[in-house]
């Protein structure tokens, strides 16, 4: 069974999907940060044990990591992001998506 094989199921709600959603966002910007800067993080000791103790405590729901990460910082930078008028985000959150996706999903699957 895959890491997201527990988001394939057809009882998805909106909170999971929420996290999933922020999860695959922290991800992305991890593997962008890896390939415009991966020569001068590769110099960093132990980085790559870093890297994985952060995506399992992102992962693992005991720890709730996600919620750590996105309520009290990355948050605000998501409503920064949407409030800007750049013509990619249309006023989107990371909760009306969620949300969005949720409702589709549970519309194809009924």
């Amino acid at each position: 069974m895959s890491v997201v094989g527990g988001c394939t199921n057809t009882s998805i709600d909106a909170a999971k999907a929420k996290k999933w959603l922020i999860y695959w966002v922290i991800f992305g910007g991890m593997e962008l940060i890896d390939t415009f800067f991966g020569s001068c993080l590769h110099r960093i000791p132990f980085y790559w044990f870093m890297r994985l103790g952060l995506v399992l405590f992102l992962i693992i729901p005991s720890q709730n990591g996600i919620e750590r990460l996105y309520n009290p910082f990355l948050k605000n930078i998501f409503v920064q992001i949407s409030r800007l008028d750049i013509g990619c985000c249309n006023g989107f959150t990371v909760d009306s998506v969620a949300d969005k996706l949720a409702s589709e999903f549970k519309e194809k699957t009924n």
